[in-house]
């Protein structure tokens, strides 16, 4: 059985090191094999929170395999929005390009779904390109055989209570395209909650990892058990005694 962690929405800026270090201390606890990163490591994507961001990722020695988020572009400054919005993401080291993760039978592809604008008023709400999903039968391909999942900081399914936050542009087309090649499940964040909803595939949300900005949900990551059988998921939140275990 293959252990991963599902982290997303670290907002560094804006946690405390206290919560950064019992998220740490549970992290290891667990002893995953490898972590997956659904985005928005930094609150206002300023080279100091990236810079803490990688610090607490490489403290956990751990392969990790990451994807930005929405915070991890610039809001308030449109010139470096529009002109070098990943700029301070490539300057801390972090990959742009979307990568992969193999380990034993199975396999992550990496989606960066941040866009710079949108059509309508939520310009966090992300999306997926045409060119994005052309090569995505070559990335599945290129896995040989193995079982893929897909992590990206948007869901492309909303779980309930959140209908009227827009969906990622592309979304219903994307999820048609990784159906068909049997993609099993599209891990994500972005919503700080966790969440799982079945389809084809499935789709499973972390809750935010550090943000206190969502008041009485609690926060925390998943924890992902990959065998022979389905995928399993178990959110681990944040009490104010440790960790509790939820299955999702």
């Amino acid at each position: 059985m293959i252990r991963l962690g599902l982290l997303a929405d670290l907002h560094f800026g804006e946690g405390t090191p206290e919560g950064a270090a019992a998220l740490r201390a549970d992290i290891l606890a667990q002893d995953p094999a490898a972590l997956l990163v659904a985005g928005d490591l930094t609150r206002r994507a300023r080279a100091a929170e990236f810079a803490a961001a990688r610090g607490f990722l490489a403290g956990l020695e751990r392969p990790v395999l990451v994807v930005p988020g929405n915070h991890d572009i610039p809001r308030g400054d449109l010139w470096r929005r529009f002109t070098s919005p990943r700029a301070a993401w490539t300057e801390a080291g972090l990959p742009v390009a979307d990568g992969e993760l193999v380990i034993g039978s199975w396999a992550v592809l990496g989606l960066d779904s941040v866009r710079r604008l949108q059509a309508h008023l939520d310009w966090s709400a992300g999306g997926v390109s045409r060119a994005q999903l052309a090569t995505l039968r070559g990335r599945v391909a290129a896995m040989g055989g193995r079982r893929c999942l897909l992590v990206c900081h948007h869901p492309l399914r909303h779980p309930p209570g959140f209908a009227r936050r827009q969906r990622p542009r592309r979304a219903d087309l994307a999820l048609e395209a990784m159906g068909r090649l049997g993609i099993e499940a599209v891990l994500s964040g972005h919503l700080h909650v966790a969440a799982r909803i079945a389809g084809r595939p499935a789709q499973v949300i972390a809750p935010t990892a550090l943000s206190p900005r969502r008041r009485g949900v609690p926060g925390g990551w998943v924890l992902l058990r990959l065998g022979d059988g389905p995928l399993e998921a178990e959110a681990r939140e944040a009490t104010d005694n440790g960790f509790a275990a939820r299955d999702l």
